[in-house]
């Protein structure tokens, strides 16, 4: 039988997450590097800022890792998922950078995630309601990403088990030493729940020598008992190689041990402790020696604690010299960077606001403020920590969390300069009417759409870190000329925001972020009456030689006709077609002339089931490839068709074409589908997929040229070959179409709304349509959800 550590160093951990330390710092140091080459043409700042460096970054981590612990304790996990979920999130950002993703929401990810890892079962809306402003959606949106991150190696071994191995063997040796052994076995545990998560033990060390080194600090006695000294008088040649091996051991476990001994777990409390400790650092920094410097008259200090989903809330204090005057709780979007990522948080600000009566000086032990940030900075970019504000004849800002408070000596103006970019970024741009009117050759339709309904310009003035897909003057006048809008309108108002929602992506995607692989990009549009996709609904995003396109519902097209248009929010990219909201899958089957796929879902009775599930995706098979199989078609039962349709539904998953992978799915019966890539092709059993990625409310799918056999799951195709094994042997073709008969005929060409057509006159379509809109963009406001 295999020992844990043989175990061990077969495991996707060992080949995936180990590494040498110059190999480590190698990785980190090219992680930064990309991270700056991707960041830096964003900022549009001259001269570029001084980037944080690999070792800041570490820096950060550790703080981030140090908040997961806490939030782990704090949603009372076990001791296996906390350390789980710090190693994922360590593994992370290994090779990604926190300039890239800040860590605040992938941090409850990996927390959520790190349970599933464990089996731990815990309910997505019970974890989500431990923390303010965060919803499930938020939790499992950064799932894939996460994933991606730590290379899908999923099972984590701790040292947890090698240490109650090792206790129970220490007791068996040494019987009367009971106490010694219990107390031991106490500190060496706690010295595993922190020390390791917020270093690199794990990515150095095998378990058993973290478990070892963890030892040696309580007791290197009992180490020794572990790993006696050679004795005298065996065999000469095996007493050497014993001695040899036991100095390798005791090596790594002496080198492991110094890294632990870095961060024991008293430093748990030093990274966050009270609201006196918080406040320690800016008040030696303005203690008063009004003979050494000019001194302030009475002034204001804000000190905004920014707290990991407020776990810890401030306790109101009092200070020599200060007197309480305000608290308060706020929400403020953290935007230290221009990011790609889909997730920006939102943080929990505990303000305490204090008036000093008393007079202070600027002079400071080892640092003085004037020299700590540039003056003028807008305090409305707040970085995890801690903000002091003095508000008096000029504006002065300290950032000193403990977590940056060594990064300060050695660079803290560069760390803050980036911390502070974005906001400086937006403020040189145009705000969004500005940046709408500046193109009103091309956009005076929608400019004039939104200045009639100024609260819903305003909200959308406010987002931040997103890029709208602006409808050009002609798209627009196509949708209004559209007769199925004014009916769509009058059916269902609240369709308005879902178009809307639907042309703001969550990011900031500039035309040479988007390549000729397709990224399907997550919106604003999260209603459940039209997106019923984890994260939001997304859009697909594809370049075409020097033309950047998005399609959307129907797989229709809409080129950008002028890319990246900077505003505060982020940029504007106009383009030539309104998006259609994709519709459930038995409309999108209607209107794609995939009518066999919707009448047989109707017969077995589905459509209502695969309509309300979430994240699905459906191989649905073309008319012809129902045809061609008719004569078995005709003789199904109703339970034997519900069986074969089923076999091409996944259920949980969002199956993208970018995102399949050689390998299997699960069907929703639980069944496998065998996935082969060639050439850029996608092939799933004996079928061939010939339109990828129509997009539906609920999930996406892919049309093929077969209809699969759920009695047999071991097919898979030979792209190579000429034709491919029949799913269905002595099955032949028929001239009807199967299963068509009562489906209505598709005559959708309306395919920014995903409505037909109705005979009403365009010149009604056109007025109608347009009271309609202008009356309810209004009204789209107040469920736009911004």
């Amino acid at each position: 039988m295999a020992t844990e550590d043989e175990r061990y160093r077969q495991s996707s951990q060992y080949r995936l997450w180990s590494f040498t330390p110059a190999n480590l710092q190698e990785l980190r140091a090219k992680t930064n590097s990309l991270a700056r080459e991707q960041i830096a043409p964003r900022l549009a700042t001259d001269p570029p800022p001084d980037f944080l460096t690999p070792d800041e970054e570490i820096r950060l981590v550790k703080f981030f890792t140090v908040e997961l612990i806490r939030a782990a304790q704090f949603c009372e996990l076990p001791t296996e998922i906390r350390a789980t979920a710090a190693i994922f999130l360590r593994r992370f950002y290994v090779t990604n950078s926190v300039m890239t993703y800040p860590a605040t929401d992938l941090l409850k990810t990996s927390l959520f995630f790190g349970c599933k890892a464990e089996g731990f079962f815990y309910k997505l809306n019970a974890f989500s309601e431990k923390f303010p402003n965060t919803t499930g959606e938020q939790i499992l949106a950064g799932e894939f990403l996460l994933c991606q991150g730590i290379r899908f190696a999923f099972d984590v071994r701790h040292p947890f088990r090698a240490l109650e191995g090792a206790i129970l063997e220490l007791r068996r040796r040494l019987p009367d030493e009971e106490t010694r052994i219990n107390k031991s076995h106490a500190r060496a545990r706690d010295i595993l729940k922190f020390s390791p998560l917020v270093t690199d033990a794990y990515f150095h060390y095998a378990p058993s020598q973290i478990m070892m080194a963890a030892l040696s600090m309580v007791d290197h006695g009992l180490l020794d008992t572990l790993i006696p000294t050679p004795g005298q008088g065996g065999n000469a040649s095996q007493e050497s190689a014993f001695a040899n091996m036991r100095d390798k051991i005791l090596g790594a476990v002496d080198s492991c041990r110094k890294m632990l001994e870095e961060e024991p777990p008293e430093r748990m409390t030093g990274y966050w402790g009270t609201s006196k400790g918080a406040l320690h650092h800016p008040m030696k920094q303005l203690e008063c020696n009004a003979s050494s410097a000019e001194a302030l008259a009475a002034s204001s200090i804000e000190l905004s604690v920014t707290r990991f989903g407020g776990l810890q809330r401030l306790e109101p204090i009092q200070q020599t010299g200060f007197s309480q005057v305000q608290y308060e709780q706020d929400q403020e979007p953290w935007r230290g960077l221009s990011s790609t990522s889909p997730f920006w948080p939102l943080m929990t600000l505990e303000l305490l606001v204090y008036v000093i009566d008393s007079v202070l000086s600027l002079v400071s032990q080892g640092l003085v403020l004037g020299e700590a940030l540039p003056i003028g900075q807008d305090a409305a970019a707040r970085a995890n920590g801690v903000l002091v504000k003095l508000v008096s004849r000029g504006v002065l800002k300290l950032c000193v969390p403990p977590v940056f408070w060594s990064i300060i000596k050695m660079k803290l103006q560069s760390l803050v300069t980036l911390a502070l970019s974005g906001y400086a970024t937006a403020q040189s741009r145009p705000n969004l009417t500005a940046a709408l009117e500046s193109e009103n050759s091309t956009l005076s339709e929608l400019s004039g759409l939104l200045r009639a309904q100024p609260s819903l310009l305003r909200d959308l003035g406010r987002l931040r870190n997103v890029t709208i897909l602006a409808p050009s003057n002609d798209a627009i006048k196509d949708l209004l000329n559209d007769t199925a809008v004014a009916r769509m309108v009058e059916n269902d108002p609240s369709s308005v925001a879902a178009i809307l929602q639907y042309h703001v992506l969550n990011g900031t995607y500039y035309a040479s972020n988007i390549s000729d692989t397709p990224a399907f990009v997550p919106t604003l549009l999260n209603n459940a009456t039209y997106a019923n996709v984890t994260g939001g609904q997304r859009v697909e995003a594809l370049a075409m030689g020097d033309t950047a396109s998005f399609y959307s519902g129907f797989r229709q097209q809409s080129n950008v006709t002028k890319a990246d248009l900077n505003f505060t929010g982020g940029v504007i990219h106009i383009i030539n077609k309104v998006l259609a909201v994709p519709k459930n899958l038995s409309d999108t089957a209607i209107a794609a002339n995939l009518s066999a796929v919707a009448g047989a879902l109707t017969e077995s009775k589905l459509v209502t089931n695969l309509t309300n599930e979430k994240n699905i995706t459906v191989f649905a098979p073309s008319n012809s490839a129902f045809a061609n199989i008719g004569s078995v078609l005709s003789n199904l039962s109703e339970s034997d068709l519900e069986s074969i349709l089923k076999y091409h539904v996944v259920n949980n998953t969002l199956g993208y074409s970018s995102t399949l992978k050689n390998g299997s799915l699960t069907t929703s019966e639980g069944e496998k589908l065998n996935i082969v890539i060639h050439n850029g092709t996608v092939w799933v059993n004996e079928a061939k997929v010939i339109v990828p990625d129509v997009l539906i409310a609920n999930g996406v799918v892919h049309v093929i040229d077969a209809v699969l056999n759920p009695d047999k799951p071991s097919a898979t195709a030979n792209p190579t070959a000429s034709t491919q094994e029949a799913a269905f042997s002595g099955a032949s073709s028929v001239s009807d179409i199967p299963f068509t008969s009562g489906v209505p005929e598709n005559t959708n060409t309306a395919a920014a709304t995903g409505l037909s057509p109705s005979t009403s006159t365009e010149g009604a379509a056109q007025a109608t349509a347009a009271i309609a809109l202008g009356a309810l963009f209004g009204g789209a406001a107040l469920v736009m959800n911004f």
